[in-house]
């Protein structure tokens, strides 16, 4: 929770090198009860290459990632989640 605080901060402030670090980890630390919170921030932030790399692992690991509360509490929320994941596959 604390990477996607960052990433967003970052973001916002315009802090660059805070901002590269933040995309970098949220990618690699990517995982079955992270991935839809971790690509709707993506999303919301239009980083697509993460979109493109978190949506693989979306896509590989279905099942257990949309039993999630992640998966219903973000897609439910933005259906364009959806639009945007299928392009990103």
């Amino acid at each position: 929770m604390f990477l996607t605080q960052k990433l967003i901060a970052s973001f916002q402030y315009d802090v660059p090198s805070l901002f590269t670090a933040c995309v970098t980890n949220l990618v690699a630390d990517v995982n079955v009860e992270n991935a839809a919170k971790s690509f709707y921030h993506a999303y919301q932030l239009g980083i697509s290459n993460s979109m493109n790399e978190i949506a693989q692992f979306i896509v590989k690991n279905k099942t257990a990632v949309m039993a999630t509360d992640g998966w219903k509490e973000y897609f439910f929320q933005d259906a364009n989640l959806y639009d945007a994941l299928y392009k990103a596959t």
